[in-house]
């Protein structure tokens, strides 16, 4: 994936992946977990039940790299793909190209974390 930037915008990734996750972790834990490797929370977006969303949140790191945590079964996921597997929520990870290790970084600490498996996007 390869996103151009708007002069004065910041450096948008140029590569994702992605993973379901089998269980839902608590919000607390992923935060504490993303702030010990560098990453603040840049805006999250709120559930809604009418179309059900779970919440988002998305980080960043100084470098650019992006993780976003959807808190809850992906129902866009289900409706394009209906062989999708069950899933309790979703993280995204986005990788900067002023440091592309670090998105290898936080996708293993997440997949030690939470067992989960990456797919690129």
């Amino acid at each position: 994936m390869k996103i151009s930037a708007q002069p004065g915008a910041p450096t948008r990734p140029e590569r994702g992946w992605s993973a379901l996750v089998p269980r839902r972790p608590r919000r607390a834990s992923v935060h504490r977990l993303l702030m010990q490797e560098g990453y603040q929370l840049a805006f999250w977006l709120p559930a809604f039940r009418e179309p059900c969303l779970p919440a988002q949140y998305h980080y960043r790191d100084a470098t650019g790299t992006e993780v976003i945590w959807l808190a809850g079964p992906d129902p866009v996921l289900r409706e394009q793909d209906p062989s999708t597997p069950a899933h309790r929520s979703r993280f995204w990870v986005y990788a900067n190209r002023r440091d592309p290790r670090r998105a290898d970084e936080i996708r293993e600490r997440l997949r030690r974390a939470w067992g989960v498996l990456w797919k690129p996007t």
